[in-house]
């Protein structure tokens, strides 16, 4: 589990704040715990990662600090971040669902479901834009339909985001690729770390992101009605 102290297991407390109760994930970016919030009750998602790789935590350090600056009903809150011994931590809100990739497996979008999902999406971004946040990995997974529905959905992973006001790090270096094949935007592709909003945007034109598998005769024709309405939400970059 990442070279973590035996220590950090169910029932520790970090930062003498959130207890952790057990694990709900794992990935190349840390481990996610269920916790409790002391301060107020309420269950979080603590995500711990080692800061012995430089890289590793340089993009942990990354999302925490984007987090920090972003409110949107649509976007994963923060709560806090810190150290616990050789780990970093980094609190968020709890939530539960099913990941946009998993409800499109399990049962296609409506037209309706496909636009109020873009509409939702356009808003965060462009909410995130604003403050020179770009997420650099939209894609369906990173998507989470909190209660199973399509109006609550979140979008999660700054792991990779990276703008203007977001410091003077740099994370990712040029000619380095980083993102999703299939959901990058061609700059992405070239490794060119100086992605603007459009990297974003043009993800939810694609059908695969928005509207994959939506009934109907034309599904691509739904593609593009529901780009429309991102390009009108949150506006052609």
């Amino acid at each position: 589990m990442f070279g973590y102290d035996a220590a950090v297991d169910a029932g520790v407390v970090v930062a003498g704040r959130f207890e952790l109760e057990r694990i709900a994930g794992a990935g190349g970016m840390g481990t996610v715990w269920r916790a409790r919030d002391r301060v107020t009750g309420r269950a979080v998602a603590v995500k711990l990662a080692p800061a012995s790789s430089r890289d590793l935590a340089e993009r942990f350090e990354r999302e925490a600090e984007v987090l920090c600056q972003l409110d949107h009903p649509a976007l994963v809150g923060y709560v806090a971040h810190g150290t616990l011994g050789a780990e970093l931590f980094l609190a968020m809100e709890w939530l539960e669902g099913e990941d946009l990739s998993q409800r499109l497996e399990r049962q296609p979008l409506t037209a309706a479901e496909s636009l109020a999902l873009a509409l939702r999406l356009a808003d965060a971004l462009g909410h995130a834009h604003g403050r020179g946040v770009v997420h650099r990995d939209v894609k369906p997974s990173n998507v989470l339909l909190v209660g199973g529905a399509v109006g609550a959905a979140t979008l999660l992973d700054f792991g990779i985001a990276r703008g203007s006001g977001l410091g003077r790090r740099v994370v990712t270096r040029a000619g380095c690729l980083v993102g999703t094949p299939g959901y990058m935007a061609p700059e992405q592709a070239r490794g060119d770390w100086r992605s603007t909003p459009a990297a974003d945007v043009l993800v939810p034109r694609r059908p695969a992101a928005v509207c994959r598998r939506a009934p109907g005769r034309s599904p691509g024709a739904r593609a593009v009605r529901a780009a429309s309405a991102v390009e009108g939400a949150a506006g052609r970059p």
